[in-house]
């Protein structure tokens, strides 16, 4: 190694001499820190430090130093032996000089320091004062830590008939045992269950689910065991009863019709009518009324019943209610037709269940159109009939096994001012 001082003298007879020096400084960069695992495992239960790494670099000029990080933070140098921390440093000079250095690190490892890495850092200088350094890759330790909590999870929380949940232990230590899991039934008894080590599946659920569910585990390390309970509660909701319970005939002019609907659920319901296909609703009560009968009352009620506090958690039933009754008139009319205005055309409209049939007291082939809604038939009947000076009285009737109902007509060409509609004043119904 060439690191030395060198001196020159220079002679001039009786003038005498002189001399000059000169300091030659070698720099070697040394190799990367090479950092070896010396606890592949660890327990912080251990009463002494653990021997976490040695760290070494290699063929340096002057001797780098080594330092030692835990997560990029800094450890500070302590060399004497202690309880918590402490490194145990090596220089070597090789035999051509070079230095060698290696660190030991000794610490006392705790339940935090389950993911932490370690690391060393080479530091070296090169002429003009220059400050390199190099680190090392990162190390982890895998520790063990006594379980001190556990928990047991569900997950939703909130469950109703049919659906899935899942029930999961966990602890927070890294020696727990396997997981076992029980039910607690009503006589006090544990019915051990099927599980994946700490996950239990309970698929299709019913209200008989409902109870008290256990999880146990041993730690390994400290032969403490575990043990969490957690409620599961699977709400449910009855099918919806009617009263009556099947279809329903009224006549119309009936009074005070009641429909009640009722159905029994885990929490408390919400109940809402609806009639065939509206949206809105017709009553938010257990029984819906029909104070006054008619045909617009005809149709398909549904009952809904729901569990608010739970989505998803709907019931419905439907009742088909009919309506019977004597024909009404809806609509009648009166238009002269023909550019001579020889003829008219008389409309009579009626509504009834069952199907009004339509009669006219003048003769001639009429023209019958029918609609049904809801059980309500709407029948149309249309006559043309020659117009004569002479009034002619003529009258539509309406029939079904409920009853009747007749309209008059007065038709007169010269009473009548051209496409009036209705042309002349309409007689009472009757």
């Amino acid at each position: 190694m060439d690191n030395r001082t060198f001196y020159c003298q220079v002679g001039a007879g009786l003038l005498g001499s002189s001399e000059g020096m000169s300091k030659l400084r070698v720099y070697a960069v040394p190799t990367m820190p090479n950092i070896q695992v010396k606890s592949v495992s660890a327990s912080v239960l251990a009463t002494d430090v653990s021997e976490i790494a040695e760290c070494t670099s290699r063929n340096g000029y002057p001797a780098p130093s080594i330092r030692w990080y835990k997560d990029r933070t800094p450890l500070k140098p302590v060399m004497k032996r202690n309880s918590k921390m402490y490194m145990v440093p090596q220089t070597t000079e090789t035999s051509n000089k070079y230095m060698t250095v290696s660190s030991t690190l000794y610490y006392k490892l705790r339940k935090q320091d389950k993911d932490s890495t370690f690391y060393c850092e080479v530091s070296y200088r090169l002429p003009g004062g220059i400050q390199k350094m190099m680190e090392s890759k990162p190390i982890n330790i895998s520790l063990t830590y006594p379980t001190e909590n556990m928990e047991l999870t569900m997950e939703p929380r909130l469950v109703k008939e049919d659906d899935a949940v899942t029930l999961k232990c966990s602890g927070d230590g890294s020696s727990l045992g396997e997981y076992s899991f029980f039910r607690l039934m009503d006589s006090g008894e544990e019915m051990g269950l099927t599980s994946e080590n700490d996950i239990l599946v309970i698929e299709r659920l019913t209200r008989n689910n409902t109870g008290v569910y256990i999880c146990r585990a041993m730690d390994m390390e400290t032969t403490n065991f575990f043990e969490k309970n957690i409620n599961l509660t699977v709400n449910y909701l009855d099918p919806v009863q009617l009263t009556p319970d099947r279809g329903l005939n009224l006549t119309r002019g009936d009074t005070d019709v009641k429909l009640q609907c009722n159905a029994f659920g885990s929490q408390k319901t919400s109940v809402v009518w609806r009639k065939d296909t509206e949206k809105s609703p017709l009553s938010t009560t257990n029984t819906l009324r029909l104070p006054q009968v008619g045909f617009e009352n005809a149709g398909t009620y549904t009952c809904e019943v729901s569990v608010p506090s739970v989505p998803g958690l709907v019931q419905s039933n439907s009742i088909s209610v009919v309506v019977q009754g004597a024909p009404e008139m809806v609509a009648n009319s009166t238009k002269i037709s023909g550019k001579e205005e020889k003829h008219v055309n008389l409309s009579c409209t009626f509504r009834g269940f069952p199907k009004p049939s339509i009669t006219w007291s003048a003769p001639g082939n009429p023209m019958m159109k029918m609609f049904q809604e809801d059980h309500v038939v709407t029948v149309v009947s249309e006559l043309v009939l020659p117009l004569t000076e002479e009034m002619q009285k003529v009258m539509c009737n309406g029939t079904n096994i409920q009853g009747s109902k007749s309209f008059l007509f007065d038709v007169a060409r010269s009473e009548c001012p051209r496409f009036q509609i209705p042309p002349c004043p309409a007689p009472p119904s009757l």
